[in-house]
């Protein structure tokens, strides 16, 4: 016997799904974490980024973003 699949779009499910629930976590950075960053501050990349969002040249924002969400990834 096959494996039988069901393809439903979100529109066809959401009224059967529960509430989102968003928390918010915070937790403190370890010292190496925590070098990086303050690294990362006061480096000329951090004013280019800043730079790059206040001309909300959306293309550009999505290229810089690329690489943080492919190492982010739950299935990397």
């Amino acid at each position: 016997v096959m494996p039988f699949l069901l393809r439903r779009t979100k529109d066809e499910v959401l009224s059967d799904l529960p509430e989102k629930i968003i928390q918010d976590r915070y937790c403190d950075l370890s010292p190496v974490q925590m070098a990086l960053y303050e690294q990362f501050s006061n480096s000329d990349a951090r004013r280019d980024l800043s730079l790059l969002v206040e001309s909300e040249d959306q293309q550009s924002i999505a290229d810089v973003a690329a690489p943080s969400k492919a190492s982010t990834h739950v299935f990397q």
